[in-house]
């Protein structure tokens, strides 16, 4: 008898199940099963990536969630009462969404999210309903004898999903089964509704109900001996085969050809939707996005490159032309459009913004809209890096914000776009190795020394699984064949490592759309609140008191629950909001020259070969500059003695993993070839004269994957679209694909009267590079942005030690390092005052010569409580206190303690 397993579990909830979704669609390849729903527990966490996984699997899936149920929760347990919604149709995907994201934002109580009646009553089309057998409340009321209640309820139900809904009939051995299988058969009989049987699928095989107890008991931080722990009872809740299923139930009902029947009339696939991007809205005056992006485009052209004639250079308005022709091919104004307008608002609410981030800066569009401020053509950076117009896919700006910048413009797209068209972006926790292990020993009790000395034994390199530390660590193998208590400790350890522990946000990414996005995708809601709070020392009030505000703990965060690569498969606006502490340090710079100088400093127009700058670098005076302090860019720059802009974007390339482990000879690596050839020891070799305009600026070496791009361009004969698809094949390594573009390099470049055998040599270099190439529009900004660090501490030393080390207050080590090199520059620091000192780091005075005071803060247990003083100073108008007892007369003891005083 043919049988479709509906209710299923996977570790999407929650430490509920540990199987993977790839396990359990394997699995139903195994047993010859053709289709299976999977229905965690009120949520459908990437749902996309489980469609590609069951596609791969070649099993059909039906997707649907076990709901909780408002006002349901049981006197014994506290869990609520569930049911089963299956979809069935894209209509029913939109109303899935609602009743999940509903129930998540309104109705989440009890780190449950519980759905409404009134939600089922308007969401109930394109769904089919199972009545979840002893977790319904039509279960429930059967097994308590309210035979008025049951029926109620049945008849409720049906009402609402009318033909589709069944009463669903399991058998796992529970003491109840005879009588609430039989109640619910007289049940179905008496008013005409369908059964189904299913199978409550909580682990893949009978033998893994110890690993689904061990998660139930780490969810429940209760041991697993506990006489309170709440998990299934029994060893039946498994992946059991359709002849298993059939003889349990005879099928006299259709309980078992109902599963077939259920499973034909639930259609809906997801397949990778195209991107749609929301409206922007146009100012008065337009009636296209594209012709505001036109507008908007040439106004910065006249801005950044107009003659003094006023006409724009042909080569401007040639590049201008290509990019706008793949925008508007491709429909992407709309994206630009909105960027531009996010990095407006946070200008004009005060907060800088990173000068580009990632490819984007390739694109002279996205730098005369102010999305970058990276000149394209100056640095030589390629558009079609960012937006290959050979293969169309979203394009991907990612904005650095400050921090406190970040949340005020997460704010106004809220208020632009509305509150139900914005969210962020769920990640999903895991557990990881250690921690499995350290879960799995405490459910089991075993001695924390114990449990502490396996944990310590597996490597802590990130991604290490347990497998990685068997294989790697032979102390850890022999100590747990050693124990069968160890034994058992692994086995519920990689039951539980990689699994869904808890739902969280990723660190920037937000989806904007048109309409509600609870129709589009269902949302979830995440504990994690983002807040944001840096004020200058100046920005004091009267009114500060730090440490009186009381957080509300019940806040939550709504996310969606597909994570960034699935939300980009369902074709949503993804961007990426990025807190950067380096540009709050340029604003607090910034803000401090001009209070002491009146001087406003317009960073875009800095001169780009100041030899005071440059010779921050060559000195290796690297305290707070952007991604150039470590000690060994430290070292390498004092090797290099950078003396143009494009040596600090070549050293922000090569500085990484790649090129520091490629190996030129038995004393080189990529780094120290570039160095030598900057330094003449080694002759610049450029491999052939139409390639050394590409190669000139980097010395013969090969650093960026625009070069690789340009040389299959010139050489090749590709075009940049082309050269960009090579650029993927050698990052992904692709051999069959390296292949044919190698056969298609030699020959474009014999076609030009290039030597077959140096073609054939160049593409292989250019193949070696990939394992090191950096991406140069990414390099040229942040190597732009660590340029302006280093001006700013050239020629405003004071103001950008003192913003840097307001952003690293509390931490003693690194404020005693930066204050050490200030000695370098002349510039002392004065201890803390309690009628002198800000809350934070100050430029005072002593003896006539500029100083940084201390700032209150700094000082250990006084954290916040420096506000509470600065605050009451600035209410006695700047009267000194004479002495303890006069300060703790004057300040809010709310917020000071006797340690702080």
């Amino acid at each position: 008898m043919e049988f479709v397993h509906l209710h299923t579990h996977t570790h999407y909830s929650m430490q509920s199940s540990p199987i993977f979704p790839g396990e359990l669609f394997a699995a139903c390849k195994k047993q010859g099963m053709t289709t299976v729903a999977v229905t965690d527990y009120g949520a459908m966490f990437n749902m996309p990536e489980l469609f590609g996984q069951a596609a791969k699997a070649e099993v059909k899936l039906i997707m649907g969630s076990e709901i909780y149920l408002s006002g349901t929760d049981a006197h014994d347990t506290g869990r609520p009462a569930t049911l089963i919604l299956l979809i069935r149709d894209d209509i029913g995907y939109r109303n899935m969404c609602v009743i999940l994201s509903r129930a998540a934002r309104d109705g989440f109580a009890n780190g449950l999210p519980h759905v409404d009646r009134s939600v089922l009553e308007e969401c109930s089309e394109g769904l089919v309903c199972l009545s979840a057998a002893h977790s319904g409340q039509i279960g429930r009321a059967l097994l308590a004898g309210h035979e008025g209640e049951v029926a109620k309820l049945a008849e409720q139900c049906r009402q609402l999903f009318g033909e589709h809904f069944y009463l669903e009939l399991q058998k796992h051995g529970a003491p109840y089964d005879d009588e609430l299988v039989s109640g619910t058969i007289k049940l179905a009989e008496q008013l005409g509704i369908p059964l189904v049987a299913t199978n409550n699928v909580h682990y893949l095989e009978r033998r893994d109900s110890g690993c689904y107890r061990a998660m139930m008991a780490n969810r429940t931080k209760e041991r697993l001996n506990s006489q309170n722990l709440q998990c299934l009872p029994g060893h039946e809740n498994y992946f059991k085969s359709a002849s298993e299923m059939a003889s349990l139930f005879d099928n006299s009902h259709g309980e078992l050809g109902n599963t077939v029947k259920i499973a034909d009339a639930c259609s809906y696939k997801f397949v990778d939707q195209d991107p749609h991007l929301p409206k922007f809205p146009l100012p008065e005056g337009f009636d296209s996005e594209k012709g505001y992006l036109r507008h908007l485009t040439w106004e910065g052209a006249k801005e950044k490159y107009a003659q003094l004639d006023g006409s724009i250079p042909d080569e401007v308005k040639e590049r201008i032309e290509l990019e706008l022709g793949v925008i508007e091919k491709m429909g992407y104004s709309a994206y630009f459009l909105i960027v531009s307008d996010l990095i407006s608002a946070s200008r004009e609410l005060g907060y800088s913004v990173g000068p580009g981030r990632g490819s984007a800066a390739g694109s002279i569009i996205a730098y005369l809209t102010g999305i970058t401020r990276i000149d394209p053509l100056k640095y030589k950076l390629l558009f079609e890096r960012f937006l290959n117009p050979e293969r169309i896919s979203m394009p991907d700006i990612d904005i650095d914000f400050t921090p406190v910048g970040k949340q005020k413009v997460l704010d106004y797209t809220v208020q632009k776009y509305g509150a139900e068209s914005v969210a962020k972006v769920v990640a999903i926790g895991t557990l990881g190795a250690k921690a499995a292990i350290r879960d799995a020993g405490r459910v089991l009790d075993v001695p924390l020394k114990a449990v502490d000395q396996l944990a310590k034994l597996v490597p802590s390199k990130p991604g290490t699984s347990l497998e990685d530390a068997f294989r790697e660590v032979k102390e850890l193998k022999r100590l747990v064949d050693s124990d069968p208590q160890y034994q058992q400790l692994m086995q519920y350890a990689r039951a539980m490592e990689g699994r869904a522990r808890n739902v969280s946000m990723h660190a920037g990414a937000v989806v904007i759309t048109d309409g509600a996005l609870e129709e589009q995708v269902p949302l979830y809601v995440s504990n994690k609140i983002e807040t944001e709070e840096r004020k200058y020392a100046d920005e004091f009030n009267k009114s500060d008191i730090a440490g009186t505000k009381s957080e509300s703990s019940d806040e939550k965060q709504v996310v969606t629950q597909f994570d960034k690569n699935c939300i980009e498969q369902a074709g949503l606006l993804k961007i990426d909001y990025l807190g950067l502490e380096t540009l709050a340090v340029i604003d607090e710079t910034l803000r401090l020259v001009k209070k002491r100088h009146g001087i406003d400093i317009d960073l875009e127009k800095v001169p780009m070969d100041d030899r005071q700058t440059f010779r921050i670098f060559q000195e290796g005076k690297m305290a707070g500059i952007f991604q150039f302090e470590s000690s060994g860019m430290q070292s390498y720059m004092t090797r290099l003695q950078p003396t143009t802009i494009g040596d600090i974007i070549a050293m922000s390339a090569l500085y990484r993993p790649g090129a520091l482990n490629a190996v030129i000879d038995e004393n080189r690596n990529a780094v120290d070839l570039f160095v030598d050839r900057k330094h003449g020891r080694e002759q610049i070799d450029y491999m052939h004269p139409m390639l050394e305009e590409i190669l000139k600026e980097t010395y013969g070496v090969i650093v960026y994957q625009e070069q690789v791009m340009q040389i299959s361009q010139v050489m090749g004969r590709f075009s940049l679209g082309k050269a960009d698809n090579l650029r993927k094949a050698m990052g992904k390594k692709n051999a069959a694909l390296m292949q044919k573009f190698k056969d298609e390099f030699v020959q474009g470049a014999v076609s030009i009267d290039v030597n077959e055998a140096l073609a054939t040599r160049i593409f292989d270099l250019m193949a070696e590079f990939a394992g090191y190439g950096f991406n140069k529009s990414h390099s040229a900004a942040y190597g732009v942005l660590a340029y302006w660090t280093g001006y700013l501490k050239a020629h405003y030393t004071i103001e950008f030690v003192t913003a840097i080390l307001n952003s690293e207050i509390g931490d003693t080590e690194r404020m005693k390092h930066l204050t050490d090199e200030a000695k370098g520059f002349g510039i002392f620091t004065l201890p803390p005052s309690i009628n002198q000192s800000d809350a934070l780091f100050s430029v005072d005075e002593f003896k006539g010569k500029p100083c940084i005071r201390v700032g209150l803060s700094a000082i250990k247990q006084v954290g916040g409580g420096a506000r509470a003083v600065v605050a009451s100073r600035l209410r006695r108008d700047g009267k000194p206190f004479a002495n303890l007892f006069d300060l703790t007369a004057s300040v809010d003891l709310r917020a000071m303690n006797r340690k702080a005083l």
